[in-house]
């Protein structure tokens, strides 16, 4: 039987030539394919692997604290199935966690670092910016009175506020007394005096200017006046007695945040301790420092603090230096009150002489030079004292077109405003210009102090002292600021303009926050305090002689339970990503058991993007679609996941194709040998000899393409970069014997089945009924499909299973981008498993060409006889070409709509049915007619040089 193999593979090399090509195609495809699905699946696991663990692994909050549902709040679950968590989540997550739950977090085994996040709250700082006028501005000569005017916009200039009237600068020939030490308020007898320095007039009177009245307002009568209660005002003199350059003052009320942590877990998680760039670190416990007696009854405690050096405010000071009319300068010489120097000036008409701007980052550096203690900010009256503080809340919104959350907008009471440092009955502070603009977030006031100069209890006036900055940027991954990172602590979010529209507004800037503190875009926290300096802050605010029941049980809670969220990271992880989530969880289980608390599992987590539909503001800026990336927490294990499932589908269907492809070939052999195996049954030959013969061929047929596969598909495996070990391409021999052995059973068996009767049929059989006349090629080559239907159906098949194959290919890659999400990871993966997917659909057309022109031969040998005749009668080269053509054409279009049609069932089956799914379908049927089309034509090209009728009937 070996010997019968030999002679039949050796007499009818054609034929064992086209069908060991096309195992050698689909042998070396098998490898190549499978080198590609492993290197692949390497790079995802290897992406992975690279950015799935941020700073911290578990999140811990207090029970119910992360609402489900875009419609509540913003965390929780979309509609599409990702856990979403917006971004600075934990700058509204103030309170409820206690001390002792705490301290039972960070004693559990595996946890090795438990970091505390305690946020306060808002504190409103005033930063006293100098306004240098320019020697235009000041003139060179005479007497003059300028008034300094702001005019704030945010919002990249969208959101443009009204201005108002800062203080005035009054310059004189004359010479002026500087003004002493000022007095300190010491109640009602303080009242009404007024204190400033002294011109001496020509006449030789001396007369106060730029005067300040007693008592000294906290604040005014509205928060968002115009003009405040009173102007301040900087006297110069041009005879001397003032020295330093001529210069305004601009107010700028600054929103902080801020937070209390464990200085030395925040520097072990996060390295904060090493982002240092002046001052000292926070030392742990550290709490109010020793007090500053400041006047009679009263005392101050300062609480120590650490803060950023970077502002993140998008705000912007217009500044106007205003010329008065002369008849101001008479009204600045002549005595009068505050009061009315204030009416004065603000009626007269001024012409401006000067402009200037000031950033929020400029006012930020400023304030952090009034917040480090000098021995001369304490003979004022306390100008950063801490009056109050303000909480916001959680955005909600509700859901919008095409996944879009659109937020809903709060409005907030003007009494939220009130000077908790108020000396003159119901007073406001001077909320900065953008807190009147639009909000989404609900702001709650806590007062520390209330009226007249009195004192929460026997508690005294706190202060905040700053000890030293550090600088965001330092931080490892910037605290949440790349792939695998989670929930940011020290940045604020980043808002871009999502449509065209928006990024013109925006001049393709990001929006950023302002003064607002019940904006959208809301700052992280600025300035860190210690625990016990936060608890201070809180304690002070709960002693408030004026405070309510249920405000009262509300700072009572917060007192008991004052920490917000605890970040923590694991110790010991080993083994795969999975095994190492699965860890993490187990932890966070130990967590909630002993505590009670909520925590989530933030490693894996990775920055996700999110369209934010922002309704227009009151103050100019126009309606804009943003996104915003928040976080996914389940975007590595979802990555793997779909990863895991993609390789095995993958796997599956190569394996599929290539045992299809060469079963449709040998097939076609078979049809072409059914006279010489009528023939040999009718010798007497039964059906297991036939299907041994066959089968032994087709398995001989596959080692000797193996044998020269595993050579080709060593350079293959170098030249396309599949960086596998070269071994691999040994594979090729086995993988060859394999798939020859399964796909030459099914024709072997139908070979078996051939009847003896088969060699005694004539080559020509008359027509079974009466058919039409054909009087064109192509009429001719749809009569030739009709007439030989089994012929056909093999080739239509072997396409049908190329076309299936290709478009479950595209539709796993397609799927495989599409239910890994949106998320920075997934980004990166998708980037750098383009080229290997590349690799994988080309080697798959490679392989539908290959088998397809491997038909194409195998059928024209079939129909030797007939071409032959058609050439004895006068048919040219170029006719049968058209005739050939033209039954592919038919017989692919046949072919790829049918594989594409299974393709799709299978794909919609596996991955679900999508647009892209539909999209690859259509792409791959289009792609299988126009490869089977190139097959006919290589074949012919091929053939080209004698008659092919010719070519075809010489079995060689």
């Amino acid at each position: 039987m070996i010997r019968l193999v030999w002679r039949g593979i050796r007499f009818a090399r054609g034929r064992a030539v086209a069908l060991a090509a096309g195992m050698l195609v689909a042998a070396v495809a098998f490898s190549l394919l499978t080198a590609s699905v492993e290197v692949n699946a390497a790079q995802v696991k290897g992406v992975v692997n690279a950015n799935w663990r941020g700073e911290y692994d578990l999140l811990v909050l207090p029970r119910r604290s992360v609402q489900t549902g875009a419609g509540q709040t913003g965390a929780g679950q979309t509609g599409a199935g990702q856990h979403l968590v917006q971004v600075n989540y934990l700058s509204t997550s103030s309170s409820g966690i206690t001390m002792a739950q705490y301290a039972t977090i960070a004693r559990l085994p595996g946890v090795a670092v438990a970091a505390p996040l305690e946020i306060v709250g808002y504190l409103l700082e005033t930063a006293y910016i100098p306004v240098v006028l320019s020697p235009a501005a000041a003139g060179r000569s005479g007497s003059r009175v300028l008034v300094v005017t702001s005019r704030y916009t945010a919002d990249q200039g969208l959101s443009a506020y009204p201005p108002y009237d800062e203080g005035y600068v009054y310059i004189t020939t004359d010479h002026v007394t500087p003004q002493g030490p000022q007095p300190t308020y010491q109640g009602p007898k303080t009242n009404g005096l007024t204190t400033g320095p002294t011109e001496r007039l020509p006449d030789g009177k001396s007369v106060t200017v730029c005067p300040v009245t007693f008592p000294i307002p906290a604040g005014q009568s509205a928060p968002f006046q115009r003009t405040p209660g009173l102007l301040d005002g900087d006297c110069y003199s041009r005879a001397g007695g003032i020295p330093g350059p001529v210069e305004g003052m601009v107010a700028w009320s600054f929103p902080v945040l801020v937070a209390g942590i464990d200085p030395r877990a925040e520097s072990k998680l996060t390295g904060l301790g090493r982002a240092m760039t002046s001052g000292k670190y926070l030392a742990e416990g550290q709490g109010p420092v020793v007090s500053i007696p400041n006047g009679p009854g009263l005392a101050l405690d300062e609480v120590p603090v650490l803060a950023s050096t970077a502002s993140f405010d998008g705000d912007i000071d217009h500044v106007t230096v205003s010329l008065l009319p002369s008849s101001a300068v008479t009204e600045a010489r002549s005595g009068a009150s505050q009061a009315a120097m204030t009416r004065a000036f603000g009626s007269r008409p001024g012409t401006p002489v000067m402009q200037t701007t000031i950033t929020g980052a400029a006012a930020w550096r400023r304030l952090l030079t009034e917040l480090k203690p000098t021995a001369a900010q304490y003979n004022s009256s306390q100008p950063q004292a801490v009056g109050q503080y303000w909480t916001s809340g959680p955005v909600t919104y509700r859901p919008g077109p095409d996944g879009q959350l659109d937020p809903v907008t709060v409005s907030n009471p003007v009494s939220i405003w009130t000077a908790g440092l108020g000396v003159g009955g119901d007073e406001y502070v001077k909320a900065p210009p953008a807190a009147a603009d639009t909000g989404y977030r609900a702001l709650t006031e806590t007062l520390e102090t209330y009226g007249e100069g009195k004192v929460n209890g026997n508690e005294p006036l706190l202060q905040i002292r700053l000890t030293g900055e550090f600088d965001p940027e330092r931080l490892a991954g910037f605290s949440g600021g790349g792939p695998g990172s989670p929930l940011a602590s020290y940045r604020a979010p980043l808002l871009t303009g999502a449509d065209a529209a928006s990024r013109a507004a925006l001049a393709n800037q990001p929006l950023e926050p302002d003064g607002n503190m019940a904006g959208y875009a809301q700052q992280p926290p600025l300035l860190y305090t210690t625990l016990a300096g936060a608890a201070a802050l809180v304690s002070t605010a709960q002693s408030y002689a004026g405070i309510g029941t249920q405000e009262a049980a509300q700072l009572g809670s917060i007192v008991a339970a004052p920490i917000g969220s605890v970040r923590v990271r694991v110790s010991g992880l080993r083994g795969t990503v999975q095994e190492q989530v699965d860890k993490i969880g187990a932890i966070g289980e130990d967590i909630e058991k002993a505590t009670g608390l909520q925590v989530i599992i933030t490693a894996g987590a990775s920055p996700y993007p999110v369209t934010i539909g922002l309704p227009a503001a009151k103050f100019g800026r126009p309606a804009l679609q943003l996104t915003e990336d928040w976080t996914q927490t389940d975007a590595a294990l979802l990555v793997l996941h779909q990863a895991d499932r993609e390789s095995l589908a993958l796997l599956v269907l190569i394996l599929v194709v290539c045992a299809l492809f060469l079963s449709g070939a040998a097939l076609a052999g078979v049809r072409g040998r059914r006279t010489e195996i009528g023939a040999l049954r009718a010798v007497g030959w039964g059906r297991r000899q036939v299907f041994t013969m066959v089968l032994g061929e087709v398995v001989a047929l596959g080692i000797a393409a193996g044998l020269a596969g595993a050579g080709l598909s060593a350079g293959l495996i170098s030249g396309l970069g599949l960086h596998v070990p070269l071994s691999r391409a040994l594979l090729v021999l086995p993988v060859a014997a394999v798939l020859a052995t399964v796909s030459g059973l099914a024709p072997s068996w139908a070979a078996s089945r051939i009847p003896p009767a088969e060699a005694l049929q004539p080559a020509a059989r008359a027509p079974r009924r009466g058919g039409r006349r054909v009087r064109t090629v192509t009429g001719l080559a749809i009569t030739g499909i009709v007439r030989a239907p089994g012929r056909s159906a093999v080739a239509a098949t072997g396409l049908a299973v190329g076309v299936a194959g290709l478009t479950v290919l595209l539709a796993a890659h397609v799927s495989f981008a599409t239910s890994i999400g949106d998320s920075e990871l997934a980004g990166l993966v998708t980037g750098s498993t383009r080229g290997t997917d590349l690799v994988s659909v080309l080697l798959t057309i490679a392989l539908s060409a290959g088998g397809v022109a491997d038909l194409t031969y195998l059928n024209l040998r079939e129909r030797a006889g007939e071409l032959a005749a058609l050439a004895a009668s006068g048919w040219g080269r170029r006719q049968l070409g058209r005739l050939l053509t033209g039954e592919a054409v038919v017989t692919a279009g046949t072919g790829s709509v049918v594989g594409a049609a299974i393709g799709l069932t299978v794909a919609g089956v596996a991955f679900g049915l999508t647009l892209p799914v539909l999209a690859t379908a259509a792409l791959a049927a289009v792609g299988g007619t126009a490869v089977t089309l190139a097959a006919v034509i290589t074949v012919l090209l091929f053939t080209s040089g004698r008659p092919l009728a010719a070519v075809l009937a010489a079995d060689e």
